[in-house]
């Protein structure tokens, strides 16, 4: 048997696309050619999570944020509309563009006291961290 030096990286790249594959199939069709993923920043401190998301022609109200799984989903759909009326003529365009992003959260996120707010294109998400709890262990002797 003659050592291949790509068999090792062909095998990892097959395994690569089959889980691509299982994520698109379990991908709803709502999202599925419709929505694109907008560039999002991701860090903390050590008192909170926060996310900039950026979501250019989007308006407040066509953005909404779920909290669920263990993380934030956000779902924003730009809606444009072009109406022209000269005389003898009627021109009507629409077009709808979608944005979906799932991030996901450690466990100490406190998503109930989550704020966000939305400027320019950005949406601004900051999530608090739990307090840490103390350790409530305690020795048990033996007898």
């Amino acid at each position: 048997m003659v050592w291949d030096p790509f068999e090792n990286m062909r095998r990892m790249m097959r395994r690569m696309f089959a889980d691509f594959e299982d994520f698109d199939r379990s991908f709803s069709e709502e999202f599925r050619g419709e929505f694109r993923t907008p560039l999002a920043d991701l860090w903390e401190d050590e008192q909170n999570y926060y996310a900039s998301v950026e979501l250019p022609g989007v308006s407040k109200e066509d953005i909404e944020i779920r909290a669920k799984d263990n993380g934030l989903e956000i779902k924003a759909v730009r809606k444009e509309k072009h109406e022209e009326k000269k005389r003898g003529l009627y021109h009507l365009e629409r077009s709808y563009a979608g944005f979906y992003k799932f991030i996901s959260l450690p466990s100490d996120a406190d998503i109930k006291k989550a704020e966000a707010s939305y400027k320019n294109g950005v949406l601004e998400i900051k999530i608090p961290k739990l307090a840490k709890s103390e350790d409530k262990s305690k020795r048990i002797e033996i007898k």
